[in-house]
């Protein structure tokens, strides 16, 4: 196999239950309000990068909306408690890796990755197809 060719043919697989997120959900208000007092002081400082990172601060992380979409998903489908969190652990390592792949290019890819990352995105395409209102809660 040439070098990097699991990560060319399956970084995809890896994103794709990253795009699958729908929209992330805000964080509580007792948390938003405080941020909108960071904000508030961020403006009066003009930085707009740190403006931009309070703001996003507002809704969940991309890897908490992929942890609660695959959680969805996993009760949808009729998995118990434990096993949806198992499913949940093993979306957020796919995400760290993915993240290091796409970021920092110093992840490698782990040919057990592959397949869970398979494994994960057609549970997903499943669930979806099956009950589509997961993507939408």
């Amino acid at each position: 196999m040439p070098e990097g060719f699991l990560t060319q043919i399956n970084f995809p697989v890896l994103s794709y239950h990253h795009r699958f997120t729908g929209t992330r959900k805000h964080r509580p208000a007792d948390i938003c309000n405080w941020l909108d007092e960071k904000i508030a002081e961020a403006k009066a400082k003009n930085d707009d990068s740190l403006l931009s990172g309070l703001r996003g601060l507002r809704q969940e992380s991309h890897g908490a909306a992929i942890k609660n979409l695959i959680g969805r998903a996993g009760r949808a489908m009729g998995e118990n408690e434990a096993q949806a969190k198992a499913r949940q652990g093993l979306a957020g390592n796919l995400y760290t890796t993915r993240s290091g792949l796409s970021h920092s290019g110093s992840k490698k890819l782990d040919p057990q990755e592959v397949g869970d990352a398979h494994n994960l995105a057609r549970f997903l395409i499943d669930a979806a197809i099956q009950y589509p209102h997961i993507l939408n809660e």
